[in-house]
């Protein structure tokens, strides 16, 4: 028997998945699938300070749309025919290298595996942070001291890493001990 496209039909239909461009098997792979629907980009130099296990969410999102430029800076809101500079200091073009740079919150921590951990969420809670500051004093007038400020990240941090539970001989179990010899206050 012939099919409509002139190809022989003399066995039953089969179904087969596509694995990849010309590769079709009887099984159904959601990775493979995933891997063949999607756009395969470089991989960043950054993507471990947006996604790592004990990042919180809605940090990771934050860090994410900084480091994509995404957030609605000054410069940005001049481009959409709103003017505004700086709210913490009244520089004209506020972007986002000038709010996350000029006003530095770090400490210098250590080489260990704790303090990398400590490092990624003190980053991650400071871009937080300082954008919802941002955000406080564009929109409701209200401003934090830069103690305040740094209270803030400090508690962010520390309510997460209390959250995390670890015990026993976990390789991070340390890491709430280690965040008060950093972070005294």
């Amino acid at each position: 028997m012939v099919g409509t496209f002139g190809e022989d039909t003399a066995g039953p239909d089969r179904v087969l998945w596509r694995h990849d461009h010309e590769v079709f098997k009887p099984t159904f792979s959601a990775a493979q699938t995933w891997n063949y629907l999607r756009t395969k980009r470089n991989k960043v130099p950054w993507r471990y300070l947006v996604g790592f296990p004990q990042a919180i969410p809605r940090q990771s999102f934050m860090v994410w749309l900084a480091f994509k430029n995404r957030l609605s800076t000054g410069v940005k809101m001049r481009d959409w025919g709103v003017e505004q500079g700086c709210i913490y200091c009244g520089e004209r073009n506020e972007d986002r290298d000038h709010l996350y740079f000029a006003y530095p919150y770090t400490f210098t921590p250590g080489r260990n595996r704790l303090d990398i951990v400590l490092l990624r969420l003190a980053f991650q809670t400071s871009i937080y942070i300082l954008w919802k500051e941002r955000n406080s004093r564009r929109h409701r007038g209200a401003c934090a001291s830069v103690d305040m400020t740094t209270r803030a990240i400090g508690k962010l941090v520390k309510n997460r890493i209390s959250s995390l539970k670890y015990r026993g001989n976990h390789k991070l179990e340390g890491l709430l001990r280690r965040w008060f010899e950093v972070y005294p206050f």
